[in-house]
């Protein structure tokens, strides 16, 4: 049905805006000095804090389909936040070896997309009702926001010390790493985003 494929497509359309619009004002931030590592972990909180509100509403607004369907698009498009908080960080922590580090963390995190709809059939399986559901979305939520915060906490978006090689394959000793000469990660990397999308 052409209507129900366009309702669908509204959560990545509001997704892509926000990717979008998330770019322009990471970069700009960038240019300020304000630090890329701040910068990546203020964006991935605002997707996970946004996202989580969105199911909190969801859980609150029981049977009301507006409101559940506008606050469930509202959820999906706050992971536009994302593409300019954790899921460009591999390439600021090691330009060198970005490839490898995001595809071993996208393994780890595609888990999710198998064992999660697993977790949702059995605790739906002959049990429909909307008080099971509203644990799957508090399920979802403690999953988001406890990420979130660990990344904020823990997370980095520094250049890792193992990003540069010490010995190149001559045997020679690559020079040092000039720690004062301007990170420009932020500028280099930020068109990243709209490749991606």
């Amino acid at each position: 049905m052409p209507q129900n494929s366009i309702i669908t497509s509204i959560p990545f359309i509001f997704q892509t805006a926000l990717a979008f619009i998330g770019s322009w004002i990471a970069q700009c931030l960038n240019r300020r000095d304000i630090g890329v590592d701040k910068v990546r972990k203020g964006f991935n909180l605002l997707y996970c804090f946004g996202y989580s509100l969105c199911l909190v509403g969801v859980f609150y607004t029981g049977c009301d389909r507006v409101w559940s369907a506008v606050l469930s698009v509202a959820a999906m498009g706050t992971m536009g936040f994302s593409f300019n908080g954790c899921m460009i960080t591999a390439n600021d922590m090691t330009p060198t070896f970005a490839g490898t580090l995001m595809g071993l963390t996208s393994t780890v995190g595609s888990t999710a997309a198998f064992i999660f709809p697993v977790i949702v059939g059995v605790m739906t399986n002959g049990k429909q009702t909307l008080e099971q559901w509203n644990k799957i979305f508090m399920i979802c939520n403690g999953i988001v926001l406890s990420s979130g915060i660990i990344f904020f906490i823990f997370g980095s978006a520094e250049v890792q010390k193992w990003n540069y090689p010490s010995v190149t394959e001559e045997g020679k000793v690559c020079p040092p790493v000039d720690k004062d000469k301007k990170d420009l990660r932020a500028e280099t990397f930020q068109a990243d985003i709209t490749i991606h999308l």
